[in-house]
């Protein structure tokens, strides 16, 4: 039986995958297609089992297929316990980007998500950058952690602090 943690992680996979599953038909594209539209980035089999939730997609593999779908991230983050999307505010959570660049290789999944939003939302001032909901939930799945977890270490590592909304 899975812990609760492991559970929540299934749930959300599953959740993101629903979605996935959800763009891709909007396209009209089959398994195969997605295959044949990324040059074979992807594969239909793996694309698959991202759908049902049988394998968790890391945050670059996310964010290149929502780009060949054409979709921001938002669409596919689970909802908060109240039933709204956990995309829809500002965490709080400013990240001091000259730090993040310091950082060694352990941290190279958070650099590169932090440089995908600055381009996304074409936000390049160099010094800091708030991240929403969405981005804090994408950076837990990533490193395995609770949001909570991942913001702790996120400050221990001294690249985050967090302000008042």
């Amino acid at each position: 039986m899975a812990e609760p943690g492991e559970r929540e992680e299934q749930e959300s996979a599953a959740e993101i995958g629903r979605r996935l599953r959800a763009l891709r038909k909007q396209l009209g594209w089959t398994l195969g297609e997605v295959e044949q539209q990324s040059g074979g980035e992807f594969g239909g089999s793996v694309v698959g089992a991202y759908e049902r939730g049988e394998r968790v997609i890391s945050v670059p593999r996310l964010l290149s297929l929502l780009q060949l779908y054409g979709a921001p991230v938002e669409v596919v983050m689970p909802s908060d316990s109240r039933g709204r999307p956990s995309t829809v505010s500002d965490s709080g959570v400013v990240i001091d980007l000259s730090e993040v660049r310091k950082l060694g290789p352990r941290w190279e999944a958070l650099q590169r998500f932090i440089e995908r939003i600055e381009r996304q939302r074409g936000d390049f001032n160099g010094r800091v950058l708030t991240l929403r909901n969405s981005d804090l939930d994408v950076l837990a799945m990533t490193f395995d952690l609770e949001r909570d977890a991942l913001v702790n270490k996120l400050q221990q590592a001294g690249v985050a602090e967090r302000r008042q909304k």
